[in-house]
């Protein structure tokens, strides 16, 4: 009883630092970004309160794509199951790294893509709209696996 106290009294203060810390400084970096960023070969581009979405008109088709900052939901949605899985500095890390390390890439690629090379934006749709939410909730999965079979190597040695 006692650690499903102290879970949910860390899961509460999660919550309380993504929305009172984490958020309003993902949206100080899109600002920051975007007052920073010429948009070349897109028809339109504004800024959401964590993102910035551009539309692109090719051959009369029309394509949306979103630029976020890091550290969304999927983050918290990945944090909030470590609590289950095992919270640990190390496993936190992982996490932060794997996030900073794809949103390094997406970012290059949207400077990149917003210079006039379009087909970076979708490189960077790609890796921030696809591969970031799917490492990232693999991760929880991967780590519950790792724990068990850790726990059967050591009952059988």
């Amino acid at each position: 009883m006692h650690q499903l106290i102290k879970k949910v009294l860390l899961g509460i203060g999660i919550l309380l630092i993504y929305f009172l810390v984490l958020r309003p400084i993902r949206g100080d970096v899109i600002s920051f970004i975007d007052s920073r960023t010429t948009y070349h070969g897109l028809d339109h581009g504004f800024v959401g309160a964590t993102s910035i979405n551009m539309v692109s008109l090719n051959n009369s088709e029309q394509k949306e794509m979103y630029f976020k900052a890091p550290f969304g939901m999927f983050f918290l949605f990945a944090v909030m199951g470590l609590l289950f899985v095992g919270f640990t500095v190390r496993n936190t890390l992982l996490l932060a790294g794997l996030h900073s390390s794809i949103w390094i890439l997406a970012f290059i690629s949207f400077k990149i893509g917003v210079a006039g090379s379009l087909l970076f934006l979708d490189i960077m749709d790609f890796l921030a709209g696809y591969l970031l939410p799917l490492c990232t909730m693999g991760l929880i999965p991967m780590l519950l696996l790792m724990k068990q079979l850790k726990q059967t190597s050591f009952n059988e040695g």
